[in-house]
């Protein structure tokens, strides 16, 4: 949530506990996580494409902002330990990228590949 200029008072609500019975699932609520900021949208939405294609995103969203366009995206649930090529960068933006993927929990490894146009972001599922 973003607020600018507002003052946001919460109060505490005692709420009866709940017990679901053995074998119940629970919804999991998976905020966005935020990638990289891509130079141009056409960037940002194949990176997220990608992401989405290889299972690694549920979906993705490409924020306008001053330098570029801001890649959040939303995990899928569970990793299936594949390999998914999300897009070729600057070293500094392809390890960025993968630090941020890996402690907000989108992905459990990455590896930037030298290339003759830059380099590739590799991400394990």
């Amino acid at each position: 949530m973003v607020l600018s200029g507002a003052t946001v008072a919460l109060s505490a609500v005692a709420l009866p506990a709940v017990v679901l019975p053995a074998g119940t699932a629970q919804a999991a609520t998976v905020s966005p996580v935020y990638i990289y900021t891509a130079g141009t949208l056409a960037e940002c939405t194949t990176t997220g494409g990608n992401g989405v294609g290889g299972g690694v995103f549920a979906g993705y969203s490409c924020q306008s902002g001053f330098a570029g366009y801001s890649l959040s995206v939303r995990p899928t649930l569970g990793h299936t330990g594949k390999t998914v090529y999300l897009n070729t960068m600057t070293a500094s933006k392809c390890q960025s990228a993968g630090m941020n993927g890996v402690v907000g929990g989108v992905f459990t490894g990455f590896s930037c590949q030298s290339g003759f146009v830059g380099y590739s972001l590799m991400v394990r599922d």
